[in-house]
């Protein structure tokens, strides 16, 4: 994204197009991922900051950074297992379980 206030209307043009929307580089601190759940009302989004030490303190040093989001339609709710995100929030991953068969789905966001 290079930032979630300088992409969001591409964003919402995403959702209008997927169902399954995976982000990285969206640069919000922890106190600011709900921005991601006013994209669409009709997505779930689950969300990750690796900027949380950086803002602890009150004062951000330097550039934003980071950020792995995935967000899916409402639609596919019930057949989301589960979600999660690695500690350097580098991978996300969603469970789905279609019919039979288990669909894992990984976002990877490598920096350098």
């Amino acid at each position: 994204m290079h930032g979630f206030n300088s992409s969001w209307s591409y964003l919402q043009e995403l959702c209008t197009r997927y169902d399954i929307v995976v982000i990285q580089e969206h640069w919000l601190m922890d106190c600011q991922l709900h921005y991601l759940n006013g994209i669409s009302s009709d997505f779930c989004v689950y969300s990750k900051s690796p900027m949380t030490a950086s803002g602890e303190n009150g004062t951000l040093r330097g550039r934003p950074y980071g950020g792995i989001a995935v967000m899916w339609g409402r639609c596919l709710s019930e057949y989301i297992l589960s979600y999660d995100c690695d500690d350097d929030c580098h991978v996300v991953s969603v469970k789905m379980l279609l019919g039979s068969q288990m669909l894992l789905l990984f976002g990877c966001y490598f920096p350098s």
